[in-house]
């Protein structure tokens, strides 16, 4: 879990300088700095406690590829989905402290944007999670906690799409759902690798 905390981290500094590069508002450098700064100091804290790992299971860990597509796409949801959070916490204060209307738009812009990009990933990574269990264990389903984490993130995030689209939700209801999705990612992140079930 501390080397998924680092590459959410860098993922998270990546996705903000790209938004950088994009809109010039000082957005991304915001994200990039404050998502950069926690991961890294939950990383610091997992690397403190040596109970964080699990044993390699040679069964599962026989192949890079499956390791490679599986692990990098749902981290990539989960980074994504966490982002979409961010920028709702942006939009929420910019809200409450009657920040420019533009800048709320373009806070709107990138919620939305990032948790579009979330639920792609997070359902490929999921699917292919599926394929990885299928080919070690002979099951493509097993409902373990890490799958059903996994897929608690993609329902999320297509919760949140489908109130978007389908306009049961605003600016504001949409920001809520994405800082939800931080809990539901957070939960799916720690909760299933600290059970140590999955």
């Amino acid at each position: 879990i501390y080397s998924s905390a680092v590459f959410i981290g860098w993922a998270a500094v990546g996705f903000g300088l790209i938004i950088e590069s994009i809109y010039r508002r000082g957005l991304g450098n915001m994200l990039a700095s404050v998502a950069g700064t926690l991961t890294l100091l939950v990383a610091f804290g997992l690397s403190l406690n040596t109970g964080d790992t699990m044993p390699v299971l040679e069964a599962v860990l026989d192949t890079q590829f499956w390791l490679t597509t599986h692990v990098i796409s749902v981290s990539l949801g989960y980074v994504a989905t966490l982002v979409a959070g961010f920028f709702g916490i942006g939009y929420l204060l910019t809200n409450w402290v009657g920040g420019k209307e533009s800048m709320q738009r373009q806070l709107y812009r990138c919620c939305y944007g990032t948790a579009c990009f979330g639920i792609l990933f997070s359902f490929v990574g999921t699917l292919l999670g599926g394929l990885w269990a299928d080919d070690s264990w002979g099951r493509f389903w097993g409902w373990d906690p890490k799958e059903n984490g996994a897929l608690l993130i993609v329902i999320w995030n297509a919760l949140m799409l489908h109130a978007r689209w389908d306009k049961m939700v605003g600016g504001r209801g949409f920001s809520l759902l994405a800082i939800g999705g931080n809990v539901v990612t957070a939960w799916s992140w720690f909760g299933t690798n600290e059970l140590g079930l999955g």
